[in-house]
């Protein structure tokens, strides 16, 4: 296997594929560079909450993100939801990508791909209304990311100098920045 993304909805998930979602989970719980290992424990990567789930291969198991389905989101899925790369991958963003402009903009092939099937996989669940967030002290990298994705052309994201609820919390974990397409349906942080 080389560089490829596998996803699946989690009621679908084969064991060998589950056996790599601990792998990362593992990981990631290990990893001195992840900021939030808690968010990454095996439950929380299979909880009801989670509807889908993508694996980047090179050729090994190294990046993860699910989409997630919560009430609290108001019909709206949260894609590129525990994004994760293995510390080892961190700095292999992959080569400049010509089609996203002369501003020198990198993308993880993983993530590009990631994304494309995580939106995919929500069109086909019905949802016309997506989201991502960001959990940064400025939305000023988190713009930049979005404005490359959107040169994708999968979908046109848009960001708000807001933050939003995307969880049941303390506010410096749950009051993010958001990026979103279709209609914005969170609920905004009132500061």
């Amino acid at each position: 296997m080389e560089q490829e993304v596998i996803a699946y909805f989690r009621s679908e998930c084969p064991k060998d594929f589950i056996s790599d979602v601990h792998y990362l989970s593992d990981c990631a719980l290990k990893d001195p560079h992840n900021k939030q290992p808690e968010n990454y424990t095996r439950e929380l990567l299979m909880d009801d909450s989670v509807m889908h789930i993508a694996i980047a291969y090179d050729p090994d198991p190294m990046h993860i993100s699910v989409v997630q389905e919560k009430r609290m989101y108001n019909n709206m899925a949260r894609v590129m939801s525990k994004f994760y790369v293995r510390s080892d991958y961190g700095k292999r963003l992959g080569i400049r990508n010509p089609t996203l402009g002369s501003g020198g903009e990198f993308l993880r092939w993983s993530t590009a791909k990631i994304l494309k099937l995580q939106i995919d996989a929500c069109e086909f669940a019905g949802y016309d209304n997506m989201f991502m967030s960001a959990h940064y002290p400025s939305n000023r990298i988190f713009e930049k990311f979005v404005g490359t994705i959107s040169k994708l052309g999968h979908r046109q994201w848009q960001t708000s100098r807001d933050k939003y609820w995307v969880c049941d919390g303390p506010i410096d974990r749950c009051a993010q920045w958001i990026a979103w397409s279709g209609e914005n349906c969170l609920k905004q942080y009132q500061s």
